[in-house]
């Protein structure tokens, strides 16, 4: 087992004063729904016969499914519709949930994935001590930025009495059709009742805005390496969250799409030397099977993220947020 040398009074202080991001992953509400074994991607891709052998790999899917289907919202669509299928079969093995409001539709859309999961009962925000969304939402944040699809931290929010506000950077043309004036996030004022949860790789109830096959992610990336250096790129409170507060990286590998692009873009663009320390959450190497030697890859992860002011955590999402709620109560 990897060490880390947290200290858990300094993210309690940050988190008091106003000066922590989290920064989330996709991946924690995979593991949230479906537990950390079940492998999302690789059920999708035997759902749609992928011919290929790395059935781990969204982006991959996804591109494979949008040149099968020649287009990419097809797949995008797809994959929304298998995790809908994946909740409710998952639903019928469990006991039930709490009660739920019936799921909401978007015209020409259908069921949205986040409201589907707490309709099943299957996202239960209620006082757990391994509920990473729980303890995030009662954590006085003003900014959530995530590259997750879903909103199911926007229902953590709601369940704990905060009035979320949701949106999404438009990271091409299509999307960007909607003025500055109207988009949420350049004109909401976050503040710890009302906060904001910006999702930088869109949001699941408008598929079109889904960054998910390769040529997304690299669209992505230039656009946000671009928009990161205009005034009105980025709305300020993202951009401030960015530059002025801790960065703490929830859920990410290193080695994928997600990671890169923007850790590579928007927040090494704005990275100074006198911002304040950042955390990544890393799962230990020992709990991976795709690492042939540890040590080194510890070494390297270290040494990567030393360049960056950024500390570590050997652990899983939900072990790192139990032991942050327990200091948090601590005081």
């Amino acid at each position: 087992m990897a060490k880390d040398t947290i200290n858990w009074t300094f993210w309690v202080d940050q988190l008091r004063e106003g000066m922590c991001t989290p920064l989330i992953a996709d991946g924690v509400t995979r593991d949230f729904i479906f537990g950390n074994d079940f492998d999302v991607a690789a059920s999708w891709a035997e759902a749609i016969d992928y011919p290929l052998k790395d059935r781990s790999n969204l982006a991959h899917i996804a591109h494979y499914l949008s040149i099968i289907d020649n287009d990419q919202l097809s797949a995008k669509r797809s994959y929304l519709r298998h995790l809908i299928q994946t909740a409710r079969a998952l639903a019928k093995d469990q006991p039930p949930g709490p009660l739920a409001p019936p799921p909401s539709t978007v015209p020409g859309e259908g069921l949205v994935f986040s409201d589907v999961v707490a309709g099943l009962g299957l996202a239960n925000f209620t006082r757990q001590p391994d509920n990473p969304f729980f303890i995030l939402a009662n954590f006085p944040i003003t900014v959530y930025l995530t590259t997750g699809y879903h909103t199911l931290l926007e229902q953590a929010l709601r369940s704990v009495g905060r009035q979320p506000v949701c949106d999404y950077y438009r990271w091409n043309e299509d999307l960007d059709q909607v003025a500055k004036a109207d988009q949420p996030a350049y004109t909401h004022r976050p503040s710890v009742q009302a906060p904001l949860v910006y999702h930088l790789h869109g949001v699941d109830h408008e598929p079109g805005s889904l960054v998910m096959t390769e040529e997304n992610y690299l669209e992505f990336y230039e656009r946000a390496s671009a928009d990161i250096n205009r005034q009105d790129g980025f709305p300020v409170p993202v951009r401030n969250a960015l530059t002025k507060s801790s960065i703490m990286l929830v859920g990410y590998d290193l080695q994928s799409w997600a990671f890169r692009v923007v850790f590579r873009g928007p927040i090494r663009a704005l990275f100074t030397l006198r911002r304040p320390l950042s955390l990544a959450i890393q799962l230990d190497p020992a709990d991976k099977t795709d690492i042939a030697d540890q040590e080194q890859f510890r070494a390297y992860v270290r040494s990567f993220f030393d360049e960056y002011r950024f500390g570590l955590h050997w652990g899983t999402t939900a072990d790192f947020t139990s032991k942050l709620w327990q200091a948090w109560e601590k005081g």
